[in-house]
């Protein structure tokens, strides 16, 4: 157990910190979750189906949204889920519906799976359910090949504050995005400082750069965005070479 002696804080909400949690003390780490974002759901018009081909699910927060409020795709709809999680979400929600998954779990992957489509680019309709503060990297590439892509913001990501520092014993930070990084530093003065003393992991291209515009170095992050890879590079930069029991 090459994580024991360490405390991991995992900063996301606690409904989607099951699984890394589970991961984390697998490897013999000490978790503590605590939330620094929230999700909100945002009351909207949602579309005709009518008007669409594919449905691109970035997120299972996306999942969850179009689940509670009954929103269904219509069969002659495709699914494209980005990252297993996402999938897995979809696939519970959808049972029996085939959802295709990009092999990168990022903008980038999207683009590459649309451009594999047998089929003129110039005739599709994507639609793409988001939050708000999202920043879909893949939308304009794909309107330049002439593919027509709708967002709608579905959900608010918003930040929560905390007056204190978390325990000064946590080895090991995970992020999730962006966002949650603007919520750590938006809640404590001293974040830089806290943050710098300890490993810091985060997960996406995005959430890296966005970490490094706060002055954070030496982040720990999966040249793809999961869970596992995730954990996989936590290990390989504290847990020493030693196998697990």
């Amino acid at each position: 157990m090459r994580l024991v002696g360490r405390k991991v804080l995992v900063t996301r909400q606690r409904e989607q910190s099951i699984e890394v949690t589970r991961l984390l003390k697998t490897h013999g780490a000490e978790v503590e979750v605590i939330p620094y974002i929230e999700i909100r759901r945002l009351s909207v018009n949602w579309p005709s189906w009518d008007d669409f081909d594919y449905l691109v699910l970035t997120s299972a927060n996306t999942v969850s949204v179009m689940q509670t409020e009954h929103v269904v795709p219509p069969q002659h709809v495709k699914i494209l889920a980005v990252g297993r999680r996402t999938a897995t979400a979809a696939q519970h929600w959808l049972q029996g519906r085939a959802i295709s998954v990009p092999d990168r779990f990022d903008g980038e992957g999207i683009l590459e799976w649309f451009s594999s489509v047998e089929a003129d680019r110039k005739e599709l309709r994507v639609f793409c359910p988001q939050a708000k503060q999202a920043k879909a990297s893949f939308v304009s590439p794909l309107i330049d090949k002439g593919v027509m892509v709708s967002t709608l913001a579905v959900y608010s990501i918003e930040m929560r504050r905390y007056d204190a520092l978390p325990d000064p014993a946590i080895t090991d930070v995970l992020f999730f995005s962006g966002r949650t990084i603007d919520a750590f530093f938006n809640s404590h003065d001293m974040a830089l400082e806290y943050l710098s003393a300890r490993t810091v992991g985060v997960i996406g291209r995005n959430t890296k750069e966005h970490a490094e515009k706060f002055g954070l170095k030496s982040l720990v992050c999966p040249t793809n965005p999961e869970l596992e890879l995730l954990i996989e590079a936590l290990l390989d930069k504290v847990g020493g070479s030693c196998d697990d029991d």
